[in-house]
């Protein structure tokens, strides 16, 4: 992958940029919505919710008719973490709004 990500053996997983540039924007757009409170909170909510995919990382479902291969998608609140489940440590490819077109964000990715 070609992508550089933050990692630490204590997390057990890898943000990509893109991933973390989807948090940076999914924060800044609910702290002016709704409050830094409310921001904070759903971070952490995603922080503990790709923490669980670490310990148990074949929760998520395939859309084979989204993405090829092994890639998974997790639900968290109105988002869904795309990842890797065979790596180690896991990787988090993107965070995205449940509405989006997942075969244009897919498509995004393999760019």
């Amino acid at each position: 992958m070609a992508e550089t990500g933050i990692v630490t053996a204590k997390s057990g997983f890898i943000l990509t940029a893109r991933a973390m540039d989807d948090l940076d924007v999914i924060w800044h757009h609910i702290a002016s919505a709704t409050g830094v409170a409310m921001a904070d909170k759903v971070e952490g909510d995603v922080q503990r919710g790709i923490g669980r995919l670490v310990e148990h990382p074949r929760l998520g479902h395939t859309m084979p008719d989204v993405a090829p291969g092994s890639v998974r998608f997790w639900p968290i609140h109105r988002f869904l973490v795309v990842y890797l489940p065979d790596t180690d440590p896991l990787v988090v490819m993107r965070v995205a709004h449940g509405s989006q077109d997942l075969r244009a964000l897919f498509h995004d990715i393999n760019a």
